[in-house]
């Protein structure tokens, strides 16, 4: 039964995140990375909506967690996000 409903809260938040709906992708983000610390795709869509909300430092803090949990393989994703972080914050040396 559980498992049914973290399904279902992640396509939530799937669907939430490609909607452009950030402030809800946030919100119910930060619930599932609590009941799923170690999932590393979950910790990327937080970082990612929080970094389009403007709040850069527990952005950062959020992607770091993803890099740390990302299999070698996808992590230039979260290095993508990273760079939009930054551009979006107006900290990037040309």
């Amino acid at each position: 039964m559980a498992r049914d409903k973290d399904k279902a809260l992640w396509r939530e938040i799937t669907r939430l995140y490609d909607r452009d709906m950030f402030a809800s992708t946030a919100l119910l983000s930060r619930g599932y990375v609590a009941d799923h610390p170690k999932q590393g795709i979950a910790w990327l869509y937080y970082g990612a909506s929080l970094a389009q909300l403007s709040r850069y430092t527990p952005a950062v803090s959020a992607l770091r967690r993803a890099a740390r949990f990302f299999p070698p393989r996808g992590r230039y994703l979260v290095y993508f996000h990273f760079g939009m972080l930054y551009e979006r914050k107006g900290a990037v040396r040309v």
